[in-house]
């Protein structure tokens, strides 16, 4: 990642975080546990797509 140009890390970041955020949920869990769970995962994956990117932004600079 260091050895990209800012541009591609942007580019990679903005990969990454769509890749995130776009989780579904994975009903093939048994269970209201496994299911609560993904729910629970998919509804934050967004917020947790934004913060991985600002951290990674921020570790690499």
């Amino acid at each position: 990642m260091q050895k990209l140009s800012a541009p591609e890390r942007e580019e990679v970041f903005a990969e990454i975080a769509a890749t995130i955020g776009e989780l579904t949920p994975d009903y093939s869990q048994a269970g209201p546990v496994g299911t609560k769970f993904y729910e629970e995962v998919v509804a934050e994956a967004p917020a947790l797509a934004k913060a991985f990117v600002q951290d990674l932004r921020r570790s690499l600079g």
